[in-house]
């Protein structure tokens, strides 16, 4: 007699939940039900908690043998680590960002502080590599030394994320939270930007700034999956599926041989005949150098819509209908636009991309930089000029000097 679906994952999860933890749970389903009901962390980030959420995430981590790391991680962690597995169908660890007792012994508060980044993607290094996981999949080498190389490779680009971000690995993806809501973050961290806000978006990036975060993470875990959920509704599955190829062209030239052959056509006719140094001077082209932004910022939009659809169904239950797509309404999305204003970064400005719907590439471009362009002129207007004159000299904006206008200043 065939076993029904539900009855499968049963059978399978039970008998790897001895192993896995059956310390912390008591090895049921229903007991890891509860167990994450009791966690305002968990509540607060993916809202109510019911059977066929443990059901599906276990069958996820069970299929690629990542249940075992559930027993080796705190409740909270475990619990968001099997819902969020659960919503995109693969395995998903979650866990909250610190630093390692030894960090704390041997270096000063202020230090951690002032390195507070580095410190915890070392810790994390360590972390995975202590639970198995190589997140880098070229890297060979089974010791425990090896996988914390090949992990601190992987999280080298948490650098440029303050709070959270998700490394994707060959098996499974890594989700880093910091501990401490959004909304607390937002208010004590960033004042300008919470002065920014109206009354009704602080109390909602107060009420589900974390979920929005959170879902937002585990979506960048499964663009794909994604970008088909969102089909019906997005045109970014088959954009980003087209920025995706362009970017791959674009890397080509980065490898080796092309690279060779590049300078030997451009950079060195033009080193051999140059007869002063702006004869050395290229001129670049604006659109194919911010294809790679385009790029991130679509994947970046992708997640923002599938963290605003699963908290829409799993907290809020706000209509995601009757929107005004010249208007910037949505919390998340006005939370965004303020941390635009703070700190202009072409990759994360989601909220500007029902303006560069339905437009071919170089108006895209032109609709970035017009707005990198006016937020820059806000922020002259809201922010300190320490402040202001820190965005003029940022990463983000160096990215962009050569095809945008100098901020105004005064």
């Amino acid at each position: 007699m065939q076993l029904p679906p539900s009855r499968i994952v049963r059978v399978i999860t039970f008998s790897l939940l001895a192993c896995a933890s059956a310390a912390s749970f008591g090895g049921t389903l229903e007991s890891w039900k509860e167990q994450c009901k009791a966690s305002p962390e968990v509540v607060e980030r993916t809202g109510a908690i019911v059977l066929a959420d443990i059901e599906r995430g276990m069958s996820g981590m069970a299929g690629t043998g990542a249940l075992p790391v559930l027993g080796n991680l705190a409740v909270e962690e475990a619990c968001l680590s099997v819902v969020a597995s659960g919503e995109v169908g693969q395995p998903v660890v979650v866990v909250f960002a610190g630093v390692s007792d030894e960090t704390r012994n041997a270096v000063s508060a202020t230090g951690i502080a002032r390195l507070r980044s580095f410190y915890e993607r070392e810790h994390l290094a360590e972390r995975l590599a202590t639970l198995g996981i190589n997140l880098y999949s070229q890297r060979s080498g089974d010791k425990h030394r090896d996988r914390v190389y090949a992990n601190r490779a992987v999280l080298a680009g948490g650098v440029d994320h303050q709070r959270s971000f998700a490394a994707v690995g060959k098996n499974l993806c890594v989700i880093s939270l910091r501990p401490n809501s959004m909304g607390s973050y937002v208010e004590n961290q960033q004042p300008y930007v919470w002065s920014m806000l109206g009354a009704v978006d602080r109390e909602a990036v107060v009420e589900s700034g974390s979920a929005w975060e959170f879902w937002h993470e585990v979506g960048h875990c499964a663009p794909e999956k994604v970008a088909n959920l969102l089909s019906d509704t997005s045109e970014s599955g088959a954009q980003l599926s087209q920025w995706n190829e362009r970017k791959l062209a674009g890397m080509d030239s980065c490898r080796p041989e092309s690279a060779a052959k590049l300078w030997e056509e451009n950079v060195g006719r033009k080193f051999r005949h140059a007869k002063s140094l702006s004869d050395l001077k290229g001129t670049p082209d604006p659109v194919a150098m911010n294809r790679f932004i385009h790029y991130e910022l679509i994947k970046e939009s992708l997640a923002d819509r599938f963290s605003e659809r699963v908290v829409s169904a799993r907290l809020t239950g706000d209509t995601l209908s009757c929107k005004d797509p010249n208007q910037v309404e949505h919390p998340w999305y006005v939370l965004r636009l303020a941390w635009s204003v703070r700190d202009p970064d072409a990759r994360y400005m989601t909220w500007i991309t029902p303006w560069l719907s339905n437009k071919d590439e170089s108006l895209q471009h032109q609709v970035l930089v017009d707005a990198h362009e006016g937020l820059m002129t806000v922020a002259a207007k809201r922010l300190p000029k320490p402040l202001v004159s820190h965005s003029v000299n940022s990463r983000a904006y160096y990215q962009w000097h050569s095809a945008l206008p100098a901020p105004p200043m005064s």
